[in-house]
């Protein structure tokens, strides 16, 4: 949905809240529309940019009785807002509820590899995993945070698995970069060249890339792979992430 299409959704919400979840309804029933009405509203105001109210919305709604999807969207609303210290807290709140949430173990280990708890964020991860053993999201994340730490075996570790369990073009390129940043560049040029033939449409980036290697490997790489992933940001919110996590 757009922006704009959000609109319409604000304004079903408002009737609900402003009629008290509908008058006539049983008071559980009302409770209900009205808790669904603010957490709904929270996300298109998430939608919105529009925080603040976002954040209050599911102050409402948790108000109106604890659950851990609550905590977890306010969570999210307090990680846009960049107030990683809340949005920590939210994410372990939501864990006490229910501590087999994935959401909150991969919000709550990103905030901490933010905020320098790489231990915490292994940990993290590290639970996802368990709970999620045929999924490569934790194993990816974690070869970040080890790659961080400068553990670099371990990392590429993670990475083998990751792509073992669900190869994608993003995990290549974002293997490859790995690569490329520890001067590994035949292996960088090869995650590269496999990412391009998993998805076509990533030809650009991939030419760019492979240019940047031939650069570095004459040492005159003028710095290559920041320019490229400044281009990333724009184009795809989700591999901005993993550039970001790279620290290059």
């Amino acid at each position: 949905m757009m922006k704009g299409e959000f609109e319409f959704v604000i304004q079903d919400c408002n009737k609900i809240i402003d009629s008290n979840g509908f008058i006539g309804t049983e008071a559980t029933e009302r409770e209900m529309h009205l808790k669904y009405a603010y957490l709904l509203r929270g996300l298109s105001f998430i939608a919105r940019e529009d925080l603040d109210h976002a954040i209050r919305d599911f102050d409402e709604a948790i108000n109106l009785g604890e659950s851990a999807l609550s905590y977890l969207f306010r969570g999210v609303a307090y990680f846009y807002k960049k107030d990683y210290s809340q949005a920590l807290k939210n994410y372990t709140l939501v864990l006490s509820l229910d501590p087999s949430d994935s959401q909150a173990y991969f919000g709550r280990g990103y905030i901490r590899f933010l905020m320098g708890d790489l231990q915490g964020s292994k940990e993290d991860y590290a639970k996802i995993i368990e709970l999620n053993p045929k999924e490569g999201g934790g194993y990816a994340f974690r070869a970040e945070v080890y790659k961080k730490e400068g553990n670099v075996a371990a990392a590429l570790e993670d990475f083998q698995r990751a792509i073992q369990i669900g190869p994608s073009d993003k995990l290549y390129l974002t293997r490859g970069v790995f690569y490329h940043s520890i001067e590994e560049y035949e292996k960088a040029e090869l995650d590269y060249i496999q990412a391009g033939q998993m998805n076509p449409n990533r030809e650009k980036e991939v030419k760019f890339l492979i240019e940047c290697l031939k650069s570095c490997k004459t040492k005159d790489c003028l710095r290559g792979i920041p320019i490229y992933a400044w281009q990333i940001r724009i184009k795809d919110q989700a591999f901005r992430y993993e550039i970001e996590f790279l620290n290059l």
